[in-house]
């Protein structure tokens, strides 16, 4: 009982918990390397002898086909030649979100870190004027229908029109969608 009471009293608090607490950073700086998880370090899943990492294109045939008709119509058949197009965008690198709270950001910045939209119009200024979906004849696999409703929602919230060419459309076929939007 004299022990415990002591150690719980004011005074021997004020001298151990500073103890305790150099103890503990003591521990972290001296803990070595292979333990420490360092900014610098890559991947082992990139570094190792067992895994090739190949180039592949960034479109298939029928996306690249879409993406010259997109290229020619903004440059050639609207006369925008301040607007580009980009293929393959990350949906987090035109869409920014903002929360209350970080777990709030968080949820949301999960849901789209890893989707892609097929093409974006980006204007001189980089921001996406309107975003294109190719929806292509393999499109409907997976959980096709969950991807497409994340990304309606999110153009839908940020304010980025949304447009669905669905095989075996032409770009012709949503010229006027797109023209709108630019």
């Amino acid at each position: 009982e004299g022990f415990i009471s002591y150690i719980t009293s004011p005074a021997a608090l004020v001298l151990l918990v500073p103890l305790i607490l150099a103890l503990i950073f003591a521990y972290i700086r001296r803990r070595p390397a292979t333990e420490k998880q360092s900014e610098d370090a890559v991947s082992p899943a990139l570094t190792s002898e067992d895994i090739r990492l190949e180039l592949q294109p960034a479109m298939n045939v029928s996306e690249r086909n879409i993406f010259a008709q997109l290229q020619g119509m903004v440059g050639d058949q609207l006369g925008r030649p301040d607007l580009t197009i980009h293929a393959q965008v990350a949906m987090s690198g035109v869409i920014a979100v903002k929360a209350e709270t970080w777990g709030k950001a968080s949820a949301a910045m999960n849901t789209i870190a890893r989707k892609r939209f097929d093409f974006v119009v980006i204007d001189r200024e980089g921001n996406a004027r309107v975003a294109i979906e190719y929806n292509g004849p393999g499109h409907k696999q997976g959980n096709a229908k969950k991807r497409d409703q994340v990304k309606r929602i999110a153009c839908e919230r940020a304010g980025i029109p949304l447009v669905v060419i669905e095989h075996p459309q032409e770009v012709a076929d949503v010229k006027a969608d797109i023209a709108a939007h630019i």
